[in-house]
């Protein structure tokens, strides 16, 4: 029994009527999936099914008979549309846990607490299990992560993907999903697996018109005035029996501080350098983000939708920065170094699906096009005054211009097939192919009397093109206890990277196998214990690829490494899960070519250059629990537990680098309900000192509060949220890699107060059910790399 999205029914009426008088001989319920089972039926008497189920049309199908008692008659599938006569009398209200397991997931389900409201989808993650989130990208489990927005690719870069993430509010997300180990019908990118982020969008009958409205501030510290954060949206649909139209747009704006120190050694001829780098940004961002579409019914068992969509974030950069030089305890000379950059993001992004159902052989077909189209700007004027220890400048000042713009744009197509074989038995497959086609720039230009002289050891430009193709072929067979799926996914990878002014052409082409295997054994009581592995790669970023220098400050510098290998990872994982209980993993994944962010440090001229390499091996060991707890009738308690064991190696340095360390992070979430629809949410997290990469960090820990008041029946909500109340967030760490030396700190105004107000014009009268996900998953996620 299914809907017409494919989403299976649970808990449909299902009444056996004998013909031809129609009497009802025999009732029954589907299952969890959909299913049902009528037994000991007459030979040679004609039935017909009666199928009615909430929300939805009542559906007859047949006439069926058997020629003999040991005859079975396999209906196909069921499809239900949905009910507009009852629908509208119908009011269905679902309560779930803001952070829930599931098999194979864990889902933020973003609008059940108000601990999410008022932020951004980035702020959202920091919050999520098993994950981290900073500024220089985000793990699950320890490893890098392949991000989706509704199951399809941003293809930016990390820096450019924190950025949109920064830009994309709370109010247009609906659910995250945390998938650690994705099976062969998804991408292989992405080595801890995929975070899907599923945007807001309405299913219920009739026209719905929800507006949100945000407002408040953040504070680093008394020194520092209060940065302001307000942003605005709405949504709106109509849905008839045919059609589904819908549009969204969100608005939003936040200013933001950054401090930050550096202290780093360096010696030269038995001579001692101590270099100080102080930083103060200030960041403002304003994000606007955008959506129309329309779902097509064609029949009850056909789909066809449009989709556009999009963000345009401006961000402004005031920076400020100060290098102090001493040899010994007196410091000898000082670079003074401001900015000011304005950095522009946007993308638009167009999209064709069709869903079909066949039910002669019961067989579902997903087809999808996308085109997708990208342009970022980034402009910034530098001023850097130099100053020796009497506080004299000794040097003129060095003026200079730093642009880099880039632009791009994405083809893709896929097709997904699914055929059952009987009851116990499906195969599946798809094909998918994504074009890619990027050019990006650099030029440093240096200021002098009002003439404009290009760096070149500054200045480049980059044509790149990517061609991905795969395909992918799954089995799942069910047993008496044993669910099991075995699937292997093939990527050929054809790529070629030009230089404008510089003879060297990066040319790639291979190709990879990637198995997937999962056996659950289900243990009673909806309990399930289950076994999963899977190989992943994670591909260089197009931009770390090149051959460029990339200007930070004057002695700070990013550099591309055209050398680069994509790193591959196999993950192993053993979880039981008990719904509404606990549930709990094992996991073990080893790593190799890993992709990291190294430092490189010239002793001569004291610069530190930070390049994209591969290290040997990546070794994760880890243990996650999660406990849903209802500890009374108004109090629920999540904890969450995540035990990792992480261990670095890399032969190709003089001393064969190794970093490890454990890595313990606790969270628990309190939610009180409160007389007349007040709330009351509490998180708070501890995470021990930890290691990634060539760093290593101190504990981190920090409390959230967050309090909520529904009204209107429901349909309207007032939220005063502040995180990190006791200003504790701060990133403390330390590197010791070959002959760096390098303390570090970052502090932003994480204490945020915010105040949101959301309503809802029309009737919720029938529980949102989502579209499958698009044959295309995101394959080149985080890898557009200008910064």
């Amino acid at each position: 029994m299914i809907d017409t999205f494919g989403n299976e029914i649970e808990g449909a009426t299902i009444y056996l009527l004998q013909l031809p008088d129609s009497v009802t001989v025999k009732l029954g319920v589907t299952n969890e999936k959909g299913n049902f089972i009528f037994s000991n039926l007459k030979v040679n008497v004609k039935y017909i099914l009666s199928v009615r189920s909430l929300g939805f049309e009542k559906t007859t199908k047949g006439p069926f008979s058997f020629s003999s008692a040991t005859t079975s008659v396999q209906t196909g599938n069921i499809f239900l549309l949905p009910s507009l006569q009852q629908l509208r009398e119908v009011q269905v209200e679902e309560r779930h846990m803001p952070i829930e397991s599931k098999p194979g997931k864990i889902v933020l389900n973003v609008a059940s607490s108000p601990l999410f409201s008022g932020s951004n989808a980035y702020e959202i993650l920091q919050k999520a299990p098993a994950t981290h989130v900073t500024e220089n990208g985000i793990s699950l489990n320890g490893k890098s992560v392949h991000v989706n927005i509704d199951g399809k690719s941003t293809y930016t870069s990390v820096s450019d993907l924190i950025n949109f993430l920064q830009g994309l509010p709370a109010s247009s997300v609906d659910a995250i999903d945390l998938v650690s180990n994705p099976s062969s019908n998804f991408d292989a990118l992405g080595a801890g697996g995929i975070i899907n982020i599923h945007l807001k969008k309405d299913q219920n009958v009739g026209t719905n018109f929800s507006v949100t409205a945000v407002g408040g501030f953040s504070n680093i510290n008394s020194s520092f005035d209060p940065n302001y954060r307000d942003g605005a949206g709405f949504s709106i649909n109509n849905r008839t029996k045919k059609l589904n139209v819908f549009a969204s747009y969100n608005y939003n704006y936040s200013g933001q501080y950054r401090t930050g120190g550096v202290d780093r050694k360096s010696i030269y001829n038995n001579s001692l350098t101590a270099i100080d780098l102080a930083v103060i940004n200030n960041v403002d961002r304003t994000g606007n983000t955008y959506r129309v579409g329309v779902d097509y019914y064609m029949n009850s068992k056909s789909t066809l939708g449009f989709n556009m969509g999009g963000f345009y974030n401006i961000f402004n950069f005031d920076k400020s920065n100060r290098s102090g030089f001493r040899s010994s305890t007196e410091i000898d000379s000082v670079i003074i170094g401001s900015g000011m950059q304005k950095r522009k993001l946007g993308n638009i992004n167009f999209d064709a699906n069709y869903h079909a159902v066949f039910d002669e052989i019961k067989g579902d077909l997903t087809i999808s096009a996308d085109y997708l189209k990208y342009k970022k700007t980034s402009n910034e004027n530098i001023i850097n005054q130099f100053i020796n220890g009497d506080g004299i400048s000794y040097r003129n000042n060095i003026d200079l211009i730093n642009s880099a713009p880039v632009n791009y744009n994405i083809k893709a197509a896929a097709v997904d097939y699914i055929q059952p074989l009987g009851k116990k038995t499906k195969i599946s497959g798809g094909l998918k192919t994504s074009l890619l086609n990027n050019r990006s720039s650099m030029a440093l230009i240096s200021v002098k009397s009002s003439s404009f002289v290009p760096n070149p050891d500054f200045t480049s430009s980059f044509r790149y093109r990517e061609d991905i193709y795969a395909g992918y072929a799954m089995l799942s067979h069910s047993l008496k206890m044993l669910d099991l799926q075995f699937g292997v996914r093939v990527e050929k990878t054809i790529s070629a990277g030009f230089y404008d002014n510089k003879d060297q052409v990066i040319d790639r082409n291979y190709t990879d196998f990637f198995p997937s295997l999962t056996a659950t054994y289900a243990s009673g009581e909806k309990a399930n214990l289950t076994f999963s592995y899977n190989r992943r790669i994670s591909r260089p970023d197009y931009e770390d690829l090149g051959v460029f220098i990339a200007y930070i400050d004057q002695y700070t510098y990013r550099a591309g490494n055209p050398y680069l290998n994509p790193e591959y990872t196999s993950n192993f994982d053993l979880s039981h899960f008990w719904p509404n209980k606990i549930s709990a993993s094992l996991k073990y994944s080893q790593g190799n070519d890993v992709l990291l962010n190294v430092l490189k440090q010239d002793d001569q001229s004291k610069t530190l250059t930070q390049i994209r390499s591969n290290i040997d091996k990546r070794y994760v060991y880890g243990l996650n629990v999660n406990m849903p707890l209802q500890l009374e009738q108004w109090w629920d308690l999540t904890l969450n537990f995540d035990g990792l064991y992480m261990k670095y190696i890399d032969h190709s340095t003089v001393d064969n680098y190794s970093n490890a360390s454990p890595d313990v992070t606790v969270t628990a979430l309190q939610n009180f309900r409160l007389k007349n629809n007040y709330s009351i949410d509490l998180f708070g997290s501890y995470e021990t000192a930890s290691v990634s990469g060539i760093f290593s960090f101190k504990p981190i820990y920090y409390l959230d509060i967050a309090f909520a008041k529904s009204f209107m029946n429901k349909n309207a909500s007032l939220k005063l949220k502040v995180d990190d109340i006791f200003n504790t967030r701060k990133y403390k760490y330390a590197s010791d890699y070959e002959n760096l030396a390098l303390s570090q700190f970052e502090k932003y105004d994480s204490r945020i107060a915010t105040l949101s107000f959301s309503m809802l014009i029309g009737k919720s009268t029938i529980k949102s059910v989502k579209k499958p996900a698009s044959g295309i998953d995101a394959d080149q996620q985080k890898r557009l790399g200008q910064q």
